[in-house]
C-alpha cells in the first residue's frame, strides 16, 4: 500500500515538473501575442516593388497584425472554404493538404514598419482569388514549435492593380553589333514575373507601321483616351510583323532583323502573353515607337502632329501637301505647315510619286508625251537613213 502510494506522488511530480504541454501537443507554456479575431482588422495584400525597374518583384504586405518578440508570423494561403483556426503544431499547419502553395512565408518588419514577406511573383500574375491565413507562432523551444491563426475564417487576399497601359513593358530594338550579328529587340517587364526561374513563359510581340493619322494625332496631343485608341488599332492592326520570345533574364535578345523600317513613320508595339493555360492576368501593353536613321526609337518626335488646328470640326477631308507627301485628311486638322490642295478632290489622286514628286493622276499623261515623243524621234530617225 505504502509503495502504491509512493509511485503515485512520483507521478504526479513528473508530470508537474516536465508539463502537460511536452507530454501533449502543448497546450500550457506557450506565448502568444493578443491578437484581433475579425477578419476585417487585418488586410494581406500582394504589393509591387521597384515598379520603374526592370526587375520589378512581388511582394506580401500585412496590416492590423501585432508583432513582438516572443512570435514568429507567417502567412499561409489557402482554399477560400480550408479551415485552419485552433492551435497547431508548426509542421500540421503547413503541410495540410488542400492548400494552394507548399512554403509559408515569413513575416518581418521593415525598417520604415512594414509587415512584409517575399514571395512567388507567379502568384502575383495568376489571375484567380486567393485566401490566407496569418499564423502567430511560438519560437522553437523544444525542437517544436506551435502556431495558431489570428481568425477563424481566411483573409481574401488584396492584389496591387498592374501598371496601365504603356507602362507594363520597356522594349529597346538596337541594330547590328559586334557581338550580336543582326538587329535586335530587347523587352523587359515591369510588373513583377520577370525572372524566369518562378515559371518561363511566352510572350507576342507585333509591330507594325500606324496608318490611321488620328491614332497619331491623339498621341500626340494627349487626347483623352489616345491610349486605349492606339491600344485598340494595334490589337486589330492586321499589317504588323509579330515576333514570338521567351521572358528570362538570360534570354532578352531578340532577332527583328525582318522587320521593315521606314524612316519617318510611325509604328505600334502591341504585346501579349502566351497562355497555354489559362492562367494569367491580361499582361497585354501597347506603345508608338518611330524610326529613324534605320532604327526604332522610344524618342517620338511628333513633328506636324504636336502642332494640330482644332477650328474647324465638320470632318470634312481634302488634300494636302504637307512638307514632301500629300495627306488626306480632315479639314481644321491639318498641320499648319499643310497647304490645300484645290484640285484633287478624291482621296485616291491625293498622292505624289516617290520617284518624280508629281502627283499619280498626272503620270499618265506624261508618259503619253515621252512615249508620243519618242515615237515621232523614231520616225525622223528612220527617214534619215532612208535619206543616207
Amino acid at each position: 500500500m505504502k509503495n502504491k502510494l509512493f509511485k503515485t506522488l512520483m507521478l504526479s511530480t513528473l508530470i508537474s515538473t516536465v508539463g502537460v504541454g511536452s507530454v501533449f501537443a502543448g497546450t500550457t507554456d506557450k506565448e502568444y501575442e493578443t491578437q484581433s479575431t475579425n477578419v476585417s482588422d487585418y488586410s494581406v495584400k500582394m504589393t509591387i516593388e521597384n515598379k520603374q525597374n526592370v526587375m520589378a518583384t512581388a511582394n506580401l504586405e500585412v496590416t492590423g497584425l501585432k508583432t513582438s518578440a516572443i512570435n514568429d508570423y507567417f502567412v499561409k494561403f489557402v482554399e477560400k472554404d480550408y479551415n485552419s483556426s485552433g492551435e497547431l503544431t508548426f509542421g500540421d499547419a503547413f503541410s495540410k493538404n488542400n492548400t494552394v502553395t507548399d512554403s509559408p512565408f515569413l513575416l518581418s518588419t521593415t525598417k520604415d514598419g512594414k509587415i512584409m514577406s517575399t514571395m512567388d511573383d507567379m502568384l502575383y500574375l495568376n489571375k484567380r482569388d486567393y485566401y490566407a491565413y496569418i499564423y502567430n507562432c511560438t519560437k522553437s523551444k523544444d525542437s517544436q514549435r506551435y502556431c495558431k491563426t489570428t481568425t477563424s475564417t481566411p483573409i481574401k487576399v488584396e492584389k496591387e492593380a498592374m501598371p496601365k497601359l504603356t507602362e507594363r513593358y520597356q522594349i529597346y530594338f538596337f541594330g547590328q553589333s559586334t557581338t550580336i550579328g543582326h538587329p535586335y529587340a530587347t523587352v523587359f517587364t515591369l510588373y513583377p514575373g520577370y525572372s524566369a526561374k518562378f515559371y518561363p513563359y511566352k510572350y507576342n510581340l507585333k509591330v507594325g507601321i500606324i496608318e490611321d493619322s488620328s491614332v497619331i494625332r491623339a498621341m500626340a496631343k494627349n487626347e483623352s483616351g489616345a491610349v486605349e485608341k492606339l491600344y485598340e488599332y494595334a490589337k486589330n492592326a492586321t499589317n504588323g510583323t509579330t515576333f514570338t520570345h521567351e521572358i528570362g533574364a538570360n534570354n532578352r535578345e531578340i532577332d527583328v532583323s525582318s522587320l521593315p523600317v521606314q524612316n519617318g513613320k510611325y509604328y505600334y508595339l502591341y504585346t501579349t502573353i502566351v497562355d497555354e493555360k489559362n492562367e494569367l492576368m491580361d499582361l497585354s501593353d501597347v506603345a508608338i515607337v518611330m524610326a529613324k536613321n534605320n532604327l526604332l526609337v522610344n524618342d517620338v518626335d511628333y513633328g506636324e502632329y504636336s502642332d494640330i488646328q482644332y477650328e474647324q470640326k465638320d470632318y470634312e477631308y481634302a488634300c494636302y501637301s504637307c512638307t514632301n507627301e500629300y495627306v488626306w485628311t480632315a479639314k481644321g486638322y491639318q498641320a499648319k505647315t499643310c497647304t490645300l490642295v484645290d484640285s484633287i478632290t478624291e482621296k485616291s489622286k491625293c498622292v505624289k510619286n516617290a520617284k518624280t514628286g508629281v502627283e499619280d493622276y498626272i503620270l499618265p499623261g506624261f508618259l503619253v508625251l515621252i512615249v508620243g515623243g519618242s515615237f515621232v524621234a523614231l520616225l525622223n530617225k528612220k527617214s534619215h537613213f532612208k535619206k543616207i
